[in-house]
C-alpha cells in the first residue's frame, strides 16, 4: 500500500517503526532518530507514534477516530499521512524545520500552489486526500503525487517549485509519451 502511493524506491519501509505514544495535543506524530524510543529497535531510522492505533490493521478501512481521537479517516489513511512525514524526512526537510512546521502548519489547503509553498501538515494532507479519494491518476492532486512524491533528486526539485497548472502540463507531456 505505502509502495503504491509513494513509489520505488522506497527503500527503508524496514527503517520506520510505529509506536503507541501521542504527541503535542494527543496527535499522531513522526520523528527520525538517532535517539532511540521504548518498544522500538534501535535500527528504525524513523517512528510514527499513533496511540492505541498502532496496535490496529494499519492497512484498514476502519475509521482512526476509534483509537485516535480527533482524527477523521481511516487508519490506512492516517499512516498514509505519517508516512508522508518520513517521505519529507527522507527528501525535503531537516527535523527543526518539521517539528516547527507541524505544530504551527495548518492542515487545510486549496490545491494549484507549488508543493514546496504548502507547509509539512498540508502536503501530508494533500497525500492522505487523494489516497482517501481512492488514488486514482484522475483526481486534481495526482499531479503532486506523479510529480512531486514520486520524484527524487534533481526532478524532486524541479517539480516542487511548479504549480498545479505547470504539472499538469507535464503530465500531459508523459501521457502522451505513454509514460505514466
Amino acid at each position: 500500500m505505502v509502495q503504491n502511493v509513494f513509489g520505488l524506491p522506497f527503500p527503508y519501509l524496514d527503517q520506520v517503526g510505529i509506536a503507541d505514544g501521542l504527541g503535542f495535543d494527543g496527535r499522531p506524530w513522526t520523528d527520525m532518530s538517532p535517539m532511540s524510543y521504548p518498544g522500538l529497535p534501535e535500527q528504525m531510522q524513523y517512528q510514527i507514534n499513533m496511540g492505541d492505533a498502532a496496535r490496529e490493521d494499519l492497512t484498514s478501512k476502519q475509521a482512526a477516530g476509534c483509537f485516535v481521537t480527533g482524527i477523521d479517516g481511516t487508519l490506512s489513511d492516517l499512516l498514509i499521512h505519517e508516512m508522508t512525514h518520513v517521505w519529507q524526512y527522507r527528501y525535503t526537510r531537516t527535523r527543526v524545520g518539521l517539528w516547527a512546521s507541524s505544530v504551527f502548519g495548518h492542515y487545510g489547503f486549496t490545491a494549484g500552489a507549488p508543493w514546496s509553498s504548502y507547509s509539512v501538515e498540508q502536503q501530508a494532507s494533500m497525500v492522505e486526500q487523494w489516497f482517501h479519494n481512492g488514488a486514482l491518476k484522475t483526481d486534481a492532486l495526482y499531479p503532486y503525487i506523479k510529480l512531486v512524491l514520486r520524484s527524487r533528486d534533481d526532478a524532486l526539485n524541479y517539480a516542487s517549485d511548479l504549480n498545479l497548472n505547470e504539472l499538469n502540463r507535464d503530465l500531459a507531456s508523459l501521457r502522451a509519451r505513454h509514460l505514466d
